[in-house]
Formats: structure tokens, C-alpha cells, sequence
């Protein structure tokens, strides 16, 4: 707890309060234990397995199998035996163990959510104990309405600590996580009145029979997240090819993408845009895998056969990932992110809006990170000297809209440079050019000099 910030530290503790003062008045009440032990015990085993669904930095948002207990709770026993049985999460054994400010503001926040849909829930007329056929008809309405009370309080308590505890900031949580896993997560709702109707037929035994729709529950949840983790891994796996060719760009693919996601964001692009621009930033170099090591590596000027080699990496990139189904939107940005806005890039000579938004969008997350980057020949520039180059070459080498959304996102959460000394392996391999730094472009011999090109004429 001494590690959080004090913001933080106030938050957490005004919730805990709030959901251990539910605590110590459901305890007071008339309750009935025959249901609340199972009930608690359920939650135990349930919990013990939450699926990771969000990651920030070195945490994750986690969507725990026991809403519908919790819901089947606040159905058989109210409001305050669903409390009860809530704070069993807090005796929870996970490997490696949770920290236990994580496990009270767990327990804190499921007790207030579980709370304030048990009075919406009792307060619609909804029906306090196992369920008939008449009495389930009749809970339908109230059960629903409590369902989306529960997601609401629960998704807005964790939406703000990790707002406090990570660079998330709230809505993008919400936007990226939370609006796409409301089908999933309220779809389980249903579980838990079944799980009512089954208690008024056989009694603390559908306990035990309700432990199957929810490993189903589970299983569904974990496929999810294992599909996303695998395409993650494998397009990850594709940058890392390329840098065991281009000393330069290690690293530099993930800064791309991570660049490129945050402008999406500013610029107000859907979750979906938002993710495929991510990826066409990780792959927009994957086409080097097929250029020849010497050509990247070669200490000297370049031919023009040479330099015609490099400019294709481009095209070879889209035709690697063409036949990558969900990658469709993403390969004009990979074909075209060394276009210049002025029409002198290449692989096709595009110009202004022709250029595709993604490609306009990697171009300058690309020379930013590269200037903001060490290199064997100079120091990682600083922020303020990288927008400055870029607002040079604002309307002829890039998008003036694109490195405006830039300069909002770097003044806004800030960039870090990245300070790392390249690693090359033989000091001869160390030149004073490289990929997409605007004031270094390759040389090419017998190539006709430009002053005043502040282009890339990168790799």
C-alpha cells in the first residue's frame, strides 16, 4: 500500500470502508445460513479461477465466473446474504498469491455492487428465496435490472483504481475491455437464476450441479482471451524476425505500434481500427525479413540496385501478410507507410489523401520513434527537438492532421526516449544512417544531393 500514490491509497481505503461497513450491517441482519455457507463456499471455488481478460503494464482486469453466483445469491437470500457470501472471495488461495489490498478492494467493490443490485433487485419486487415457476416469471424484470446495476457499479469501481494505478485511463479501459465484454459477461446472469429455480427443486445439491455451467462459463471466457494471446504472439513473433536482420529496429516495432494505438485513440478511431492500427504499426518492417542481411547492414553508401532492394521491403511486406484473414485493413498501411504527403515517397509515389490513413499514421509514429531513439552515431534526441523536426516536414514528407494527433498524444501522456545503446555487433556496422531518421538519410551513390530534403529516404 506504501508504494500507491496517495490518490490511490485514498480510494481504495473510502471503499473499503464503504464495503466493510455492508459488511458488519449485513451481518447484523436475519439471515439464513443453510443457504449463505453454500452459497460462500461456491464463490470460493469459483473464484479461484478467474480468467484474464485486460492487460495494463504488469496487471490484468480479470472476469471472475462468480457473477452468477453473486446474482444467485442476491436472488435466494437478499441483498445482505449475498454480502456475506461475496466476502468469501477474500479467503480465495490463487498460485502466487494475491496482495491483500488487491483482495479487500476485491472484496470492497464486489460488496457494494453485490449490495446495490440486491436493494434494485428487492426493490423491483423481485422474490427473496428459491424460486417457482410463478415466483420466476414474476423475477425476471427485477433479476435483469439487478444484473446490469451489479456490471455497472463493479466495471466503474475498477475502471477507476486502475485509472489510478496504470496509464489506462478510465474510458479507454471501458472502450477496449469493458462495452466488449458486456455480452459475455452479462450473458452468464441467466446462470444464476437457473441456479435459483434448481435450489427450490433439490435443494444445497444444485450447489454442486451448478458447478458445470460455470466451468462451461469458464472454458468459453478462456478461449477468448487464448485466441486474442495466440494472433497477439504470432504477429510479436513476426516484428522479433526482423530484428535478428536490422540492429536498428529492435524494440522499435513495438514503440510503433504502442505510437500508433495512442494516436488511433486521440483521433477517435473505433476499438476495432484501433487494434488492426496497432498491428499494421508492429508489421510495418516485416517486409525486411525478405531484403538481403548485407544490403540492412552494409556500412557504406548503397548502389542504386541496392537502394531499389530496400524500397521494396514495402511490397514484400503486404504480400507476406496478405493471406492473413483479419489483417485485410491492415496492409495498406504496411505497403504504403513510406509514402511522403508530397508525393515523393515510395513504393508508389502516393500524394496528400491518397496516402491511406493508416499508412499516414505509422509514417510519423515511425520518424518519431526513430528520432527518439539512441543510435551508435548520436543520443536519443529529445521529445521537444523530434516534434520540432516533424513540424518541418509537416505537408511535404508527412500529414499535418497526423503530427498534430502526435504532439496532442505526446502532451498529453508523454514519451519516454528510448536511451538503450543499440548493440552492434562489429564497430564497422555502426553508421551514421539508418531506417527513418529524417535528417540521416541513406546515401546512394551517385545519387543526386538535396540539401534541403528533409525527407526519409530511409530503409
Amino acid at each position: 500500500m506504501a508504494s500507491l500514490s496517495g490518490p490511490t491509497r485514498v480510494y481504495i481505503g473510502g471503499t473499503a470502508l464503504i464495503g466493510g461497513a455492508l459488511l458488519v450491517f449485513a451481518a447484523t441482519r436475519p439471515l439464513d445460513w443453510w443457504l449463505v455457507v453454500p452459497l460462500a463456499l461456491l464463490v470460493v471455488v469459483a473464484d479461484a479461477a478467474p480468467a484474464s481478460m485486460f492487460k495494463h503494464g504488469t496487471g490484468s482486469v480479470t472476469l471472475s465466473v462468480t457473477f452468477p453466483i453473486r446474482m444467485a445469491a442476491v436472488v435466494l437470500t437478499g441483498p445482505w446474504g449475498a454480502i456475506i457470501a461475496t466476502t468469501a472471495t477474500l479467503f480465495v488461495y490463487v498460485p502466487g498469491g494475491r496482495p491483500l489490498v488487491k483482495r479487500v478492494f476485491n472484496v470492497a467493490q464486489y460488496n457494494i455492487a453485490v449490495g446495490a443490485a440486491g436493494l434494485v433487485y428487492v426493490g423491483l419486487g423481485g422474490h427473496v428465496g428459491p424460486l417457482t415457476v410463478d415466483t420466476f416469471v414474476a423475477s425476471m424484470l427485477p433479476f435483469a435490472a439487478s444484473a446490469l446495476v451489479y456490471y455497472a457499479f463493479n466495471t466503474a469501481l475498477v475502471s477507476m483504481v486502475v485509472a489510478l494505478t496504470s496509464s489506462i485511463r478510465p474510458h479507454d479501459l471501458w472502450r477496449q475491455a469493458i462495452v466488449p465484454l458486456a455480452p459475455t459477461y452479462l450473458g452468464y446472469g441467466p446462470i444464476g437464476l437457473l441456479l435459483a429455480v434448481l435450489w427450490g427443486e433439490v435443494g444445497v445439491f444444485a450447489a454442486v450441479l451448478a458447478l458445470g455451467p460455470i466451468a462451461v462459463a469458464r472454458w468459453a471466457s478462456i478461449q477468448l482471451v487464448a485466441e486474442r494471446g495466440v494472433q497477439e504472439s504470432a504477429l510479436r513473433t513476426f516484428a522479433r524476425a526482423v530484428e535478428t536482420k536490422d540492429f536498428y529496429t529492435r524494440g522499435h516495432s513495438e514503440r510503433v505500434s504502442q505510437l500508433s494505438t495512442l494516436m488511433g485513440r486521440e483521433a477517435g478511431f473505433s476499438d476495432e481500427r484501433v487494434a488492426l492500427l496497432g498491428y499494421a504499426g508492429l508489421l510495418h518492417d516485416i517486409g525486411k525479413i525478405r531484403v538481403p542481411t548485407q544490403i540492412l547492414q552494409k556500412a557504406g553508401p548503397l548502389t542504386r540496385d541496392e537502394y531499389a532492394a530496400i524500397q521494396l521491403h514495402p511490397v514484400y511486406g503486404q504480400a507476406m501478410m496478405r493471406d492473413v484473414s483479419f489483417l485485410d485493413d491492415v496492409l495498406p498501411g504496411i505497403l504504403h507507410h513510406h509514402e511522403r504527403f508530397d508525393g515523393a515517397g515510395y513504393p508508389m509515389g502516393l500524394a496528400a489523401y491518397d496516402i491511406p490513413e493508416f499508412a499516414r499514421v505509422i509514417t510519423v509514429a515511425d520518424a518519431f520513434d526513430c528520432m527518439t531513439s539512441t543510435r551508435s552515431y548520436r543520443p536519443a534526441r529529445s521529445t521537444e527537438e523530434a516534434l520540432a523536426e516533424l513540424n518541418r516536414g509537416s505537408g511535404t514528407q508527412f500529414d499535418p492532421v497526423m503530427v498534430e494527433l502526435l504532439g496532442r498524444v505526446v502532451a498529453r501522456d508523454g514519451w519516454t526516449p528510448n536511451t538503450t545503446p543499440v548493440a552492434v555487433p562489429l564497430p564497422e556496422l555502426a553508421v551514421a544512417f539508418d531506417h527513418d531518421d529524417p535528417r540521416r538519410p541513406i546515401p546512394v551513390e551517385n545519387a543526386a544531393s538535396d540539401d534541403g530534403d528533409t525527407g526519409e529516404r530511409g530503409r
